[in-house]
């Protein structure tokens, strides 16, 4: 059963007040914004998590998130919060289209760039995975990620005012009730926006996911291979030990040269796989709504009511933003650890 409030403002119409989402709204930008200032300040204040230049990734992903927290979802709160009323007309629709676009393609083309980091860090050994992933490449893609996030806004601000001209759905938006989108009522640009933007990237993201799990399932074989060499040659070496001193000869004379086997730490990839498939995982599921909106209403069926439930579940989308800080907390020891001596009382 959904709650509502009626408020009368200076006797007009009454205005409608969703109360869910006047409660839920303010608690997830709050979340959002102090999960992702939070995962800021670790990284800021502990050096030693700026060691790895793939790591930036991480940072770079939480500056998304926290735009999206700061901007996007108090500048999307009305449509929720107050039904049937937007009230920063048609240009604070435009503005609204060009953060929302920058940073949910930010986050996606983000998310890529982690998922090929990891990538290549099963597929390469360490030293050769840390000659490709050098600090300036890294800062490379992360200007990348956003020039290609900006590059999605044009399109569409070149569509708007040729929207209205080409569909007539679009010439029928009233921006004092709602805002939507006039490009997205042209099928082929919708359509091809979509398969470009969202598609083809999720595409890379699977491929990239079976890909890491496939080589990190060889890795972690052929390290659990050399563990079980590694008690054996101690052993071995133990033995020639006792038979060289039970010989009363010297050890060295004894006991013949055996090479020095590093046992592998397989945390090095245990950590990142865990810190990926959640962060993956969680983006599938939150844009999965988003998706079924874009094909249900905007490609096949333009002047169906919309589904509710469905149009309701799009604010999923931003929860992701809201998820992110915690997956770094549970799978980075370093940022618990700095939490951890920040609360312990002295």
């Amino acid at each position: 059963m959904e709650s509502s409030l009626n408020i009368t403002d200076g006797g007009e119409m009454p205005l409608e007040v969703n109360i869910f989402y006047a409660v839920f709204i303010p608690v997830l930008i709050l979340l959002t914004v102090t999960g992702n200032i939070a995962i800021l300040v670790a990284f800021w204040k502990m050096p030693s998590l700026r060691e790895k230049p793939s790591e930036l990734l991480i940072l770079n992903l939480s500056c998304v998130d926290l735009s999206t927290g700061l901007i996007v979802l108090p500048y999307w709160s009305p449509v929720y919060i107050t039904p049937g009323t937007w009230p920063f007309g048609e240009v604070g629709c435009r503005i609204l289209a060009t953060f929302n676009n920058t940073t949910v393609h930010a986050s996606l083309f983000a998310i890529s760039a982690i998922s090929v980091d990891r990538f290549l860090l099963v597929m390469k050994e360490y030293p050769q995975y840390l000659r490709i992933q050098s600090r300036k490449r890294v800062y490379i893609t992360i200007i990348a990620c956003w020039i290609f996030a900006l590059a999605t806004v044009i399109p569409q601000q070149g569509m708007w005012l040729r929207a209205k001209v080409i569909d007539e759905t679009a010439r029928e938006i009233n921006f004092e009730n709602l805002c939507l989108f006039p490009p997205r009522r042209v099928r082929l640009y919708s359509s091809t926006m979509f398969v470009a933007l969202y598609c083809l990237p999720v595409l890379l993201l699977c491929i990239l996911s079976m890909a890491f799990l496939y080589f990190l399932r060889r890795r972690l074989k052929r390290n659990r291979q050399v563990e079980h060499t590694w008690p054996s040659t101690t052993t071995t070496q133990a033995n020639l030990e006792d038979e060289g001193q039970q010989q009363g000869g010297r050890v060295s004379d004894a006991i013949p040269t055996v090479p020095t086997v590093r046992q592998p730490n397989t945390s090095r990839y245990i950590k990142p796989a865990v810190s990926l498939i959640s962060i993956v995982s969680a983006m599938a599921i939150c844009m999965l709504p988003y998706c079924l909106y874009v094909i249900i209403i905007e490609l096949f069926c333009q002047r169906c009511n919309e589904p509710k439930v469905l149009y309701d579940l799009l604010l999923l989308q931003f929860c992701n933003a809201c998820l992110d800080p915690f997956f770094y907390g549970a799978t980075q020891k370093k940022i618990r650890r700095f939490y951890r001596s920040c609360m312990t009382i002295k």
